[in-house]
């Protein structure tokens, strides 16, 4: 089962990059513009 983790970045490219370094890892990173 992956980890769920909060990302939260109002910059899509960079919000972006660091979901796909955390899926690579095992993470289910949940996005959000803000909280």
């Amino acid at each position: 089962m992956a980890r769920r983790i909060l990302v939260v970045e109002d910059e899509a490219p960079i919000r972006e990059m660091v979901c796909f370094v955390l899926e690579q890892n095992g993470f289910q990173p949940v996005r959000s513009r803000r909280l």
